[in-house]
């Protein structure tokens, strides 16, 4: 018999875990320290599966790889790995294998498996009442063995292209890209330096189409609903296109983000079909073997397990880079860049302040740093515009003449000169209206006959008439300049303030008439001789005095109306399978109350109430429900059982395992009506 034998591979699936109870006098067998191991080793693999994922721990290597007498060896250093079933795979020492699987020229990836093998065959007795003596196996070692195949980590497979930007068309770098099957993520990537990107799907599971969202930080989620998908030909999108959004309160973030990451990756629990991990490639020419871990492509496909301290390393190297570790640009922040050419120009060192002067005083520069607008200041110094600043079209077209002024621009010396022209001639004013000829200003000295009466009505001026009285809206002015008279009167009152116990001021500009009426109905009905008006409760409104002048009017709520409702989730349910919630509690005053229940969809919508069996169109068979009261416990205890009618029968594509969310509604009795017979019919 050979000293080691492998143990055939198992499928690895989620256990239901049992363990020994052990009491005085148990008679122990072979299967309860069976049972003893898989309980540990189960549970550890599990963990392993579900928190560590998938990869390489440490070390593991590959070197000095050679081909001779038809066998491919390697050597491969100590190291540890998990593969996607959990389990442990160890290599204690250094050691030289040999590959297993049939090698071709060129690439071959190589992957690690984990295996098992019984060894140290010993004598045991097959029955205890004969001499009959067998061979068994002694230990059993937990082991490895590297098998090559043309299979790449990352085969060929559907991709999605396409472009993240802002409303203004700024690109956005650093935008992550998810695609979505049923709101579980199947992948995801982030944008480049130019806000494009490459979606690949390493298992699009045959789905033809996927929702595709882009989001980041302090932006609004773009998403595109059931793109399809094609390969080897990358799908191009069309460009996301992302609002802003004010940021959510920091202590809401962190439970927000864990929250959504569970509904996205971890709502439905993933299972493995070909526990393996990868670790290089080799290519083979002839006899001669090269072996790839460096490149590029392999450290992109080779995962590695992010155990916590790398990821404590990370963290804390990334929180002591105050360096601008996401490389975040003045632009994409946008950050002062430069005043006039002055600031933080590309090429330029880093400027980390802007002074602003004025040499000549003129303009007041006074910052306020400390002030809630954190605001620079600028003004005009008193007296700072000077003869020496104007410009010659200042001097030229400051001022204008009709004639009777003398204006002469001197632009070499910034000044202007202006001169009276002497009048040539006077007409005297009479009582009979003369005009007189001359353009020309006169002198102080010079005489008018001004006559009493000479300036009557008929002698206004329109300017006169249309000019003379203002108003600030409160009257009304009315000029005529075509009788030369002007008419005033009062503006009626366009809006009135309640008059109250309180004394105050109406808002309106406007006056009112002496004999203006108030009025003090309510719904057309007036207060009493007191001027007091009556409220009266009703059967279900109570009427409650407080303050002064505050009345509370509410409606009265019966406990006995109260309707609770709940939701159970029944998750992982098997074909044909029975379950049972847990005492529920209704939380009603009344006991004796009724129960509705309905099936919630995937969006937590209700989708279905009532006999759940009733519609005959229905594609996929719906559970069966019933709820179990409990008086007996006398706090209005009741449980939901279910009951899954799928079968073999149903279609492929019925999953076997599905989660059920139950909807409930505890409605308490109310007074019972007159009962009603319903008489048989007659034939």
């Amino acid at each position: 018999m050979a000293q080691e034998t492998k143990v055939e591979e198992k499928t690895c699936s989620f256990p239901m875990f049992e363990r020994n109870n052990y009491f005085f006098g148990k008679a122990v067998t072979v299967g309860d320290f069976k049972l003893e191991q898989q309980y540990g080793i189960g549970k550890s693999r599990l963990l392993n599966q579900l928190i560590h994922g998938t990869g390489i721990l440490c070390g593991m290597q590959i070197s000095d790889a050679r081909i001779a007498d038809g066998k491919f060896t390697i050597e491969i250093s100590e190291g540890a790995a998990l593969d996607c079933c959990g389990n442990l795979i160890v290599a204690s020492k250094t050691d030289r294998v040999e590959v297993q699987g049939s090698l071709a020229e060129g690439p071959n990836y190589l992957y690690i498996k984990f295996s098992e093998c019984v060894r140290q065959p010993i004598m045991a007795a097959a029955n205890a009442s004969s001499c009959e003596e067998v061979c068994c196996y002694n230990r059993i070692r937990e082991s490895f063995e590297i098998f090559a195949t043309g299979e790449a980590p990352n085969p060929t497979r559907p991709t999605f292209t396409g472009a993240v930007k802002r409303s203004d068309e700024v690109a956005i770098v650093g935008a992550k890209v998810e695609a979505l099957q049923n709101g579980i993520v199947q992948g995801e990537t982030s944008t480049n330096n130019d806000g494009t990107f490459e979606l690949g799907l390493l298992n699009a599971g045959g789905a033809k189409t996927f929702d595709v969202r882009a989001s980041a930080t302090g932006f609004r989620a773009s998403i595109q609903k059931e793109r399809p998908v094609s390969s080897p030909q990358p799908t191009l999108l069309n460009d996301f296109v992302l609002d802003m959004q004010s940021g959510a309160a920091p202590s809401l973030v962190c439970n927000e983000v864990t929250q959504k990451y569970f509904e996205e990756h971890s709502l439905a629990c993933s299972h493995c079909d070909d526990p393996r991990v990868f670790l290089a490639v080799a290519i083979i020419t002839g006899d001669t073997v090269a072996i790839d871990t460096e490149s590029d492509e392999i450290r992109r496909t080779r995962s590695v397990v992010y155990t916590n301290p790398m990821l404590h390393d990370l963290l804390c190297h990334h929180l002591a880079d105050f360096n601008n570790p996401h490389r975040t640009t003045a632009e994409q922040v946008q950050a002062l860049q430069s005043i006039n050419n002055v600031g933080n120009l590309a090429g330029r060192a880093y400027v980390s302040n802007i002074n602003l002067v004025s040499k000549d005083t003129t303009i007041g520069v006074t910052p306020d740093p400390d002030s809630d607008n954190r605001k620079v200041d600028l003004k005009l110094a008193n007296d700072s515009v000077r003869r020496t600043h104007l410009n010659n079209d200042t001097i030229n077209s400051l001022l204008s003449s009709d004639g009777t002024i003398t204006i002469e621009p001197d632009t070499a010396n910034k000044r202007i000169e202006i001169k009276t022209s002497p009048a040539a001639n006077v007409t005297s004013v009479g009582a009979a209206k003369v005009v007189g000829a001359s353009t020309k200003m006169s002198s102080d000295a010079h005489a008018h006959d001004l006559g009493n009466g000479v300036v009557t009505k008929p002698k206004l001026a329109d300017e006169v008439v249309n000019t003379l009285l203002a108003s600030n809206g409160t009257i009304i002015i009315t000029p005529n300049a075509a009788t030369k008279t002007i008419a005033i009167a009062t503006r009626p009152a366009t809006v009135v303030s309640s008059v109250g116990k309180e004394k105050k001021v109406g808002t309106s500009l406007n006056f009112s008439p002496d004999d203006h009426i108030h009025n003090f109905n309510i719904n057309e009905k007036g207060p009493d001789a007191n001027g007091q008006f009556r409220l009266t409760p009703g059967a279900n409104v109570t009427i409650a005095g407080g303050a002064d002048n505050e009345l509370i009017i509410g409606a009265t709520v019966s406990q006995a109306f109260r309707v609770t409702n709940g939701l159970v989730r029944f998750s992982s349910v098997r074909e044909g399978e029975f379950r049972t919630s847990p005492l529920i509690k209704a939380e009603l005053d009344s006991k004796l109350f009724a129960i509705v229940l309905g099936l919630e969809d995937s969006e937590r919508k209700i989708g279905e109430i009532g006999d759940l069996a009733a519609e005959p169109n229905k594609k996929a068979s719906p559970p069966l429900l019933v709820a179990v009261y409990f008086p007996s416990t006398g706090d209005g205890s009741f449980r939901i059982d279910l009951k899954d009618t799928r079968s073999a029968a149903q279609p492929p594509a019925n999953p076997a395992f599905v989660n059920y969310f139950v909807r409930w509604w505890a409605i308490p009795s109310t007074s019972e009506l007159a009962t009603v017979e319903a008489p048989p019919i007659i034939a």
